[in-house]
């Protein structure tokens, strides 16, 4: 680690990724945030859309994809308040993971 002269560390910027097309340079991401469907205009209610009501298939904001690593993003547009025209650019799920490191101190606190 280098320091200045301040005797404090110096931290390197990283370079920053903006491309949402999946480019060379997406490997920082991990994830593909191209992969939804926001073609759901029929739905009018988040009931419609939750539980399928008045014959429209019940969908969730998540859900399986072709590959396990890049799960379907549902959008439905019009019960997210987009006006016509309005187009999604990148969507994507994030899945909360506990690991035991992270248990691992409550539960050591929590013994003792």
């Amino acid at each position: 680690t280098k320091f200045n002269n301040n005797n404090k560390p110096e931290f390197r910027r990283q370079h920053r990724y903006d491309e949402i097309d999946g480019g060379a340079s997406d490997t920082a991401n991990f994830q593909d945030i191209t992969n939804f469907n926001q073609a759901l205009d029929e739905y009018h209610t988040w009931e419609q859309f939750l539980n399928g009501a008045n014959g429209l298939k019940a969908l969730t904001m998540v859900e399986k994809g072709d590959d396990k690593w890049k799960p379907q993003v549902n959008v439905p547009k019009r019960l997210l308040g987009f006006v016509e025209g309005e187009s999604v650019l990148g969507a994507w799920s994030e899945k909360p993971q506990i690991t035991i490191l992270m248990v691992s101190p409550v539960v050591l606190c929590s013994v003792t």
